[in-house]
């Protein structure tokens, strides 16, 4: 796996079968941005991501752009269930997708921790206007991969 530091808010995180591509918004905002599968080798930095979010601000707010997300692996969402279930007043996640898979995952994911802390959105203008609920220049940034990455499978 490859992880590289994009720019000062960003990171990349690359497999051949999927990667993720982080945005920092501030106000304990982050965007995902997920191609391919969503692997279990991503969740720890995932979860990196947002503890350092709740330490800076006292939250974290995941906003999952995973539209070219086809699947995310038992594990990665297990590894995530755990954290949320930890973080139960601090963290939730909006998910934009339109995998059928992966919004059984979110519903998985709140049966689990017996409260709604994930939301998926199939359309790009409802998932938008959550995320100016707490950041109001939020939108929806498509980030291509570095050139020396986008022969892949998820490129």
């Amino acid at each position: 796996m490859i992880k590289r530091k994009v720019d000062e808010t960003s990171w990349l995180y690359f497999d051949q079968r999927g990667s993720l591509v982080t945005l920092e918004w501030g106000e304990g905002l982050i965007t995902f941005v997920c191609r391919g599968v969503q692997l279990t080798e991503f969740a720890p930095y995932v979860i990196e991501h947002g503890e350092q979010q709740i330490r800076k601000f006292g939250r974290c707010i995941y906003m999952v752009d995973a539209w070219d997300s086809n699947q995310m692996t038992t594990d990665f969402r297990e590894q995530m269930t755990g954290w949320l279930a930890r973080h139960p007043n601090e963290v939730e996640a909006h998910l934009l997708v339109r995998s059928k898979l992966l919004q059984m995952a979110v519903n998985v994911t709140n049966l689990v921790l017996g409260k709604a802390m994930t939301k998926a959105y199939a359309d790009i203008a409802g998932w938008e206007a959550a995320g100016r609920r707490f950041v109001g220049r939020f939108h929806r940034r498509v980030p291509a991969l570095p050139a020396d990455l986008r022969e892949s499978p998820t490129g």
